[in-house]
């Protein structure tokens, strides 16, 4: 009766500990890639909208040289997701207008989509990451002037 009183204990002890493993990876799991939609709304879409200018501009020119010359214009800041853990990061899906051609009586312009991630530094943002969603199609037209 002793012997199998300390089986079942064990066993219990055992089935506890993989709980608490797999409570354990699953929670980091979502933290690491836990991003929740910011909804814009007319107290923030200034604040958002600037955000996502001041990235355009730190982005073009940082990259200068690889843009031929041409620099993206900011357009309109389309969605805006927020991350807190490990570190607040603010993901901004934009749109931003590059020429397309060098000649100034040319009006080929290219709306492309980028998510920008700012990142607070020092008092103000900085961009962490600027890159082209290639695949991207908004939810609604984006017409920019």
């Amino acid at each position: 009766m002793e012997y199998s009183g300390h089986l079942l204990l064990l066993l219990l002890l055992l089935l506890l500990f993989s709980f608490a493993v797999r409570t354990a990876d699953s929670t980091a799991a979502a933290a690491d890639d836990h991003w929740e939609e910011v909804p814009l709304f007319a107290l923030n879409t200034k604040q958002y909208q600037n955000m996502g200018r001041n990235a355009v501009q730190l982005y073009s020119v940082a990259n200068a040289g690889k843009l031929g010359g041409n620099e993206l214009r900011f357009c309109r800041t389309l969605q805006v997701e927020l991350q807190r853990y490990p570190s607040t990061r603010i993901a901004l899906t934009l749109m931003a207008v590059e020429k397309t051609c060098s000649t100034s009586a040319c009006a080929g312009f290219l709306l492309n989509a980028f998510r920008a991630v700012v990142v607070p530094l020092n008092h103000r943002y900085t961009v962490q990451s600027f890159i082209l969603l290639e695949d991207y199609t908004p939810r609604y037209d984006v017409q920019c002037v």
